[in-house]
């Protein structure tokens, strides 16, 4: 047998096709073998003196070969004929020309073709090769019995033995092609198997994934209908149209539509005037300027109005068309009310401020640093730059006051008290020396038994206290 590996040149191209491409290789050996087979005959012929046969198969070498390198280029169905063709006239034409009682050595080409034509030709060609063999032994038999040519003679011949090499040498290249087909076929089931099996596990894995996929597709659903903000998918139509594909549960229970009132109907069916030519607005800029757009919104719907944070997400295809928006509303309504009752309350708290005369004021003991609004900076006659310090506000005080007003603070400070402070005392102005009487209050705050903080207010009193000094006198 060739080896594949010295004769890798001779074999044609692979193809990707594992059996294509094995039936093509034994189809070369079988040109190669034939070939050689049939030159044997010619040399020996011509030893022996026959010169009638010699064209036929010199001409059946040639096609042999051209038969190989059709095969070699890739066209292996018409070099499997071509090689079929050459060797079927050649038997043809031996059984012909034969001159010997065993001449009936070239009708065993006849089996061997079919042979090989099952695995080297398709279903059409191998039928067409049976009906040539078939007609052309009947032909021959007709034509030996009737005398029809003068190429069968009337007498026969005894055997020769270049005879029995010839038919021995064609039973052999029968037998050599013969292990051929069959190892191929083997392998092609081999392959086969191979791939069924593939298949089988690419198959039982493709079930795996898919039901993983549904179980993910479960959760992300279960997942998407559960999360407490809104979330939304809108179809970008070619006319322009806004259309909803779908909400998830927290859309519905914000806004207290049904499914069937928001999913497959568009924005404008959907969201109320005004906020509706804001939306639209903002899902229009989204697409032009392809990037993600963030607003607050209100509505009216009839849960009541409600008030998001919205966030739209423009989706486009492979073609750069946006095809979807996928947006989020995070619903801040509570948190608006809330921030509106606390503006509202410090807006009452100011005005409370402002009519009783108060200051706030915030100490930080383990720095010794005080924050002063406006207002008690404004009793010390100090601008709003200047640090104040435990110092500043001492310094500023009356000096007759200053002991007392000490005394007071540090037992607050005490942890053994209760941390309440309060004092009356006089305040010198830094700005133009005026007198004014404050009544300071405090709450301190204790952390590990060590006074931490202290937050109070400071009061002008200085009306009160000429009042009562009045009333004295």
């Amino acid at each position: 047998m060739l080896n594949r590996k010295s004769l890798f040149w001779f074999y044609p191209k692979p193809t990707g096709d594992p059996g294509g491409d094995r039936n093509a290789r034994t189809l070369q050996i079988t040109c190669l073998l034939f070939a050689l087979t049939i030159g044997i005959m010619a040399a020996l012929d011509t030893i022996a003196g026959e010169r009638e046969p010699l064209p036929i198969l010199d001409l059946a070498v040639l096609v042999l070969v051209v038969a190989a390198i059709m095969n070699r280029a890739g066209t292996t169905a018409w070099a499997a004929r071509t090689a079929v063709v050459a060797i079927l006239l050649t038997a043809i034409l031996l059984v012909f020309e034969a001159r010997d009682g065993f001449r009936s050595n070239a009708m065993l080409v006849f089996p061997g073709l079919l042979l090989i034509s099952v695995m080297l030709l398709d279903r059409a060609s191998y039928w067409t090769t049976a009906g040539i063999v078939l007609l052309a032994v009947a032909a021959l038999g007709v034509a030996e019995k009737y005398g029809l040519t003068r190429a069968i003679p009337r007498v026969r011949t005894p055997t020769s033995y270049e005879s029995i090499f010839f038919v021995e040498l064609v039973l052999l290249v029968f037998a050599t092609v013969g292990s051929r087909i069959v190892r191929d076929l083997q392998r092609n089931i081999f392959d086969l198997r191979a791939t069924i099996d593939r298949l089988s596990a690419a198959n039982r894995d493709f079930r795996e994934t898919a039901g993983a996929l549904r179980e993910s597709e479960q959760q992300l659903v279960s997942i998407y209908d559960t999360v407490r903000d809104v979330i939304f998918h809108v179809a970008v139509e070619p006319e322009g149209q806004f259309r909803f594909v779908t909400v998830n549960a927290a859309f519905l229970r914000v806004t207290g539509l049904s499914r069937e009132m928001v999913v497959g109907k568009t924005v404008s069916e959907v969201i109320p005037e005004p906020s509706l030519t804001m939306v639209l607005g903002k899902y229009r800029q989204a697409i032009e300027e392809k990037t993600a757009v963030l607003w607050e919104e209100t509505s009216d719907y009839p849960s009541g109005r409600l008030t998001g944070a919205v966030s739209i997400v423009p989706v486009f295809n492979e073609k750069g068309t946006c095809t979807h928006l996928v947006g989020s509303v995070h619903d801040i309504t509570e948190r608006k009310r809330a921030e509106q009752a606390i503006s509202e309350g410090e807006q009452r708290l100011r005005i409370a401020k402002d009519a009783a005369k108060l200051g706030i004021y915030e100490y930080d003991i383990a720095t010794g640093t005080i924050l002063w609004d406006a207002r008690v900076r404004q009793l010390w006659g100090l601008g709003p730059d200047v640090p104040i310090t435990i110092d500043t506000f001492f310094s500023g005080l009356h000096p007759e006051d200053r002991a007392r007003t000490k005394a007071l603070l540090d037992h607050a400070l005490d942890p053994a008290g209760n941390g309440e402070y309060y004092a009356e005392y006089r305040v010198i102005s830094r700005a133009d020396g005026s007198e004014r009487w404050v009544a300071a209050t405090g709450q301190v705050f204790f952390e590990n038994g060590y006074a931490v903080l202290m937050i109070g207010t400071g009061q002008d009193i200085s009306d009160r206290k000429r009042a009562e000094a009045e009333l004295r006198e």
